[in-house]
């Protein structure tokens, strides 16, 4: 057992050698490890602080994660804005495209017509151009032509100055073919056909301007185309012949072949003896007739109805004693004034404008004047019944110009007429016969 325990011994004495070695060897390690700890310590130490400085970035990324999603939010909702405002832009494109378009159109059509236009003043001015050349030949034409007027109204004037008694005459008392019972009113138409009122034969004769016989109008009656001692006949724009039915008291109107057309005034004209035929505006062809009942003038339309009626009886301005024969001048009526001794000047709406005249035998006066005509020269001339001739006067100042004839060759002159030519048909009522100067 000792040697059990010896070797017991030795063997324990051998761990514990075995055992302080190692335990040497685990300090040597121990203070290696303690080396080692605090190597590590110190490079937990500097991981913790490269840890921290992590942690920092970290959260330093976090943030900067955070600002880069608020802002990649802000970028996508910018761009969505963007992207509606490309929308906009590009319908605005559209639009816009679509009004150049337009503009463009419109732009070639005003370009077309500043085209027209321009050709159009280019020609407006060639226009002008030649108006005024025509014009400058017009003026000068014009006062060439006042001066020939002038010296044509100056010779006319001559002309009836130098008259006299000299006449030459055509017709004689009876029915026939060229003869007459106290005639009166004449006209003349444009085609030198001349129509005297043939008043106690009951009709109206034609004759050429040298009195040659061409037919006779009318009949005694009181029917179409029937005369009770027509006093008075004119020639309207149309052609046609309106007379003046004394004692049936109205106005028949007639081709000039003598076919009837129509009847006015009926039971609203009194006792007539002069007629004329004129244009209005408005109106057309109208008739002015004297009425020497009512003291007044009666104005017809063609058709028929009375337009107007101005006058009444008197011897004041406006004012009628037994009004006769009537014309057409200038726009104005001029109507004779037969008690009163005067002539009357009217615008055609029945205004009273002037009078001249007075009774007497001086030139400008007159004794019972019947009937009034005036030439183409602008002339007025009047038969002054009991005076036995015919008195010529300016139309536009009524100055007297001349007066011609005498009781040795006119005798109760009514009628008169002026041809184109200037020949004065005078009614020599009572030698029954027509008298030209």
């Amino acid at each position: 057992m000792q040697n059990q325990t010896n070797t017991t011994v030795r063997q324990l004495q051998e761990q514990s050698a075995t055992t302080s070695a190692s335990i040497g060897q685990l300090l040597e390690q121990s203070a290696t490890s303690a080396t080692s700890i605090g190597q590590l310590l110190e490079q937990q130490q500097d991981t913790s602080h490269k840890l921290s400085r992590v942690s920092a970035a970290v959260t330093t990324i976090q943030q900067g994660e955070q600002d880069t999603t608020a802002a990649c939010e802000r970028i996508v909702e910018m761009q969505n804005q963007t992207n509606t405002t490309v929308r906009q832009l590009q319908e605005q494109s559209a639009t816009t495209s679509t009004s150049i378009g337009q503009l463009l159109e419109h732009q070639q059509d005003t370009n077309d017509k500043v085209s027209r236009v321009s050709a159009a003043v280019t020609t407006i001015q060639q226009v002008q151009t030649a108006m005024r050349s025509d014009l400058d030949g017009k003026i000068r034409l014009t006062a060439v032509s006042a001066a020939v007027e002038g010296q044509i109204r100056v010779a006319t004037q001559n002309h009836y100055r130098s008259i006299g008694d000299t006449s030459t005459s055509f017709g004689s008392k009876g029915n026939g073919r060229v003869q007459f019972k106290y005639p009166t009113g004449i006209t003349i138409s444009k085609d030198g056909k001349v129509f005297i009122a043939d008043a106690a034969n009951h009709r109206v004769k034609v004759t050429t301007l040298d009195g040659t016989y061409i037919r006779d109008i009318g009949k005694r009656g009181s029917g179409n185309a029937e005369f009770n001692q027509p006093t008075d006949v004119a020639v309207d724009d149309d052609g046609d012949l309106v007379v003046v039915d004394y004692y049936n008291k109205r106005l028949q109107v007639l081709h000039q072949d003598g076919s009837y057309l129509k009847t006015m005034g009926n039971g609203a004209i009194g006792n007539s003896y002069g007629v004329v035929a004129l244009s209005l505006p408005q109106h057309g062809i109208c008739y002015a007739v004297t009425d020497i009942n009512d003291g007044c003038v009666r104005v017809f339309e063609k058709g028929g109805r009375q337009l107007n009626k101005f006058g009444t009886p008197g011897s004041g301005p406006g004012q009628f004693n037994t009004p006769m024969g009537i014309i057409s001048s200038n726009g104005r009526l001029l109507v004779v004034d037969y008690n009163n001794h005067r002539i009357q000047v009217f615008t055609t709406d029945g205004n009273f404008i002037t009078m001249f005249g007075s009774r007497g035998e001086s030139d400008g006066q007159f004794n019972y004047p019947k009937y009034i005509a005036e030439d183409r020269h602008g002339h007025v001339l009047v038969t002054d019944n009991r005076n036995h001739r015919v008195q010529v006067f300016t139309s536009d100042t009524f100055s007297h110009v001349a007066t011609f004839g005498s009781s040795s060759c006119l005798t109760h002159p009514r009628g008169i007429a002026v041809s184109s030519s200037g020949t004065v048909y005078v009614s020599n009522t009572s030698k029954h016969r027509i008298t030209m100067f």
